[in-house]
């Protein structure tokens, strides 16, 4: 995938560097680039996330296997966290639309001293930053 190899290198900067886990994929499944060994069953229900907040919040999310509690589900954002304030990773998915119109969804995981409050716009930034390169 040509559109992968020319994003990887920005997956090595600032502020990919600070999460745990990162990666982009398209709403068909398709993966556009990160790293994140998330299973195609565990892609598709990151995706059917968005279809009710209610089912979003009492399953929670699942990547590489690991759950994550949903606490706040906002318009194209869902984030939430695992463990505790001390010994814990946040997560969040965030949808968005390339310009040719295709739905995409990026996905990090953070650690502590990582918050919500800093991850989550440094990612939305770092999407419309480099949406010419989707």
């Amino acid at each position: 995938m040509a559109a992968a190899a020319a994003f990887e290198p920005l997956l090595h900067q600032y502020p990919c560097t600070e999460w745990t886990r990162v990666f982009f994929f398209e709403e068909s499944g398709q993966i556009i680039a990160g790293h994140c060994s998330a299973k195609p069953e565990e892609v598709r229900d990151l995706i059917a996330s968005y279809q009710d907040n209610d089912t979003t919040f009492a399953r929670g999310l699942l990547i590489e296997g690991i759950h994550y509690d949903v606490h706040r589900f906002h318009g194209d954002l869902i984030y939430g966290r695992r463990g505790d304030a001390n010994q814990g990773e946040g997560i969040c998915l965030y949808r968005f639309q390339k310009p040719s119109g295709t739905k995409c969804f990026a996905l990090i995981t953070y650690q502590f001293p990582i918050l919500s409050a800093k991850a989550i716009p440094d990612l939305q930034a770092f999407v419309q930053a480099n949406m010419d390169k989707f």
